[in-house]
């Protein structure tokens, strides 16, 4: 589709000295930008519904990978206080995996962590680094293959009620609001800084008593050797007053032969 505004001026251009003798060619293009305005709109509704139905899969995938790993440890315990302790030890392990992989690199407050800069918001920084294994990074090279690292940027306050304008932000499943998603393509480099990014202030001022904003990413391989992803790595998630200010580190391999 053609950039938005590009259609006024081509028809413009044609359109005849002696309008008088094509009445109709004005309204022509009158329709046919409001047309392509339409369709504008229309694709960027249905990148939002993308991105939240990715998500989704994301984090169904992590739970269901979740209750697989405590059902298999509770089996092989005997008995009730086993099973406590089992359940106690990986609920800790599974919350607090991702930020034991991380170090400080900046100093930024606990609260009010925001930069209201203009009509928007700045998302605090922090970084991810990526380890690969041996294998990973062969295959990679030997395929021409790149490395995509995603992220979803959401708000959640239970039983939150939001205006009628803002229903295509908000997934009906979790109640969360779509605040940015962030896609970053690597090929050589490791490492991805998140700064000056930004999302719109009218959404901010949605928030309620909760002023925390939640983070999750994910890392799989660019698909332009293959259409199917040939990466297993880390994600990250939590909230953005765990993560701003440092670096994480991200390890992952191939998902096939590379024990």
């Amino acid at each position: 589709m053609l950039p938005r505004g590009t259609l006024r001026r081509n028809l413009e251009i044609r359109l005849p000295s002696e309008p008088y003798r094509y009445p109709r060619l004005p309204q022509a293009a009158a329709t046919l930008c409001a047309t392509a305005d339409s369709e504008q709109t229309d694709l960027e509704t249905m990148k939002r519904k993308m991105d939240f139905k990715i998500k989704n899969i994301v984090m169904k995938t992590m739970n269901f990978i979740k209750v697989l790993i405590l059902t298999s440890l509770v089996v092989a315990c005997g008995n009730t206080k086993k099973k406590n302790n089992v359940d106690e030890s990986m609920q800790d392990l599974l919350g607090s995996a991702n930020i034991e992989h991380s170090e400080k690199i900046g100093e930024i407050p606990s609260s009010g962590y925001f930069k209201i800069i203009g009509d928007s918001v700045e998302i605090p920084y922090f970084e991810v680094k990526l380890e690969l294994s041996e294998k990973a990074e062969e295959k990679l090279k030997l395929d021409n293959e790149s490395v995509i690292v995603m992220a979803w940027f959401t708000y959640y306050q239970k039983d939150k009620v939001y205006p009628e304008k803002y229903k295509d932000k908000v997934d009906l499943d979790s109640g969360e609001l779509m605040l940015l998603s962030y896609r970053k393509e690597l090929t050589s480099e490791r490492l991805v800084k998140f700064e000056n990014l930004k999302f719109p202030k009218d959404l901010y001022d949605l928030f309620g008593e909760n002023k925390d904003i939640n983070l999750l990413i994910n890392i799989f391989s660019g698909r332009k050797s293959s259409k199917y992803n040939l990466l297993n790595c880390d994600i990250l998630q939590d909230s953005m007053s765990k993560i701003k200010g440092k670096r994480f580190t991200l390890k992952g391999k191939l998902i096939y032969n590379d024990d």
